[in-house]
């Protein structure tokens, strides 16, 4: 079984949450008692783990995304917000699992922990994706994906250590922005393969699986490709009560 290679949080069990009987309209977790699950510095150092290399930027950006199970609801729904002295600094929005993360240095030498209004049997999983610095392109080749993911597997293992790298797969999965109405193609020694039509009015996500497909291949569309993000391989790690 793989182990996580990066860990977010560990848990601060305190008192268990009153429970409440659901109500339409009524905001149920209002009425639970709010946990430390985390503080500041764990939360940056993850973000950092990815994002810098030896105190160097690498071009990449983690953006981390949270869910509460059982039930699949948006990290956001569970109230998460940093204790800092100043007040109340929410970290999600209700409604979604994207996670914000604030940098001020001030903030970051309080290192406040990270409340949440969580059920006791309730966790946060957690899952990543990282963009990458592209410049928007008609062509890009798989080979610079690849090398992409070649750095990010490195900046992994550069913190998961050796033996514990080696139980973690590399990274695979890459995800084209296809703009809307745009086509997107794969061309491999001059046989093109559609990918995607892009009928809608916003951008689609198309998840490439760069280890079945070969190096000298070429993403081709005929917009401007302007976002692309590598699937972050590792688990990073869970908070509960």
């Amino acid at each position: 079984m793989r182990k996580p290679s990066l860990i977010l949080s560990a848990s601060l069990a305190l008192t268990a949450p009153a429970f409440a009987v659901p109500t339409e309209g009524v905001d149920v977790r209002a009425h639970y008692t709010e946990t430390a699950v985390s503080n500041l510095h764990r939360m940056l150092s993850v973000y950092d783990a990815i994002e810098k290399d030896h105190g160097q930027p690498t071009g990449m950006k983690l953006t981390v995304f949270g869910t509460i199970e059982p039930g699949s609801e948006p990290a956001g729904d569970a109230h998460l917000y940093l204790a800092a002295r100043s007040g109340h600094i929410a970290i999600t929005r209700p409604g979604d699992s994207r996670f914000i993360v604030p940098t001020e240095p001030g903030l970051i030498a309080e290192n406040p922990n990270v409340m949440a209004a969580l059920a006791h049997d309730e966790v946060i999983d957690f899952t990543g994706q990282v963009a990458l610095p592209v410049t928007p392109q008609n062509r890009l080749p798989v080979a610079d994906l690849k090398e992409w993911a070649h750095k990010l597997d490195d900046r992994i293992s550069d913190k998961a250590g050796f033996i514990a790298a080696s139980f973690i797969r590399d990274t695979r999965r890459a995800i084209v922005d296809v703009p809307p109405g745009a086509t997107l193609s794969l061309d491999d020694a001059g046989r093109m393969t559609p990918l995607v039509i892009n009928r809608g009015n916003a951008a689609y996500r198309y998840t490439l699986d760069l280890k079945h497909v070969s190096k000298t291949a070429t993403l081709v569309s005929d917009m401007p490709i302007e976002a692309m993000a590598l699937v972050l391989p590792v688990q990073l790690g869970e908070w509960k009560r």
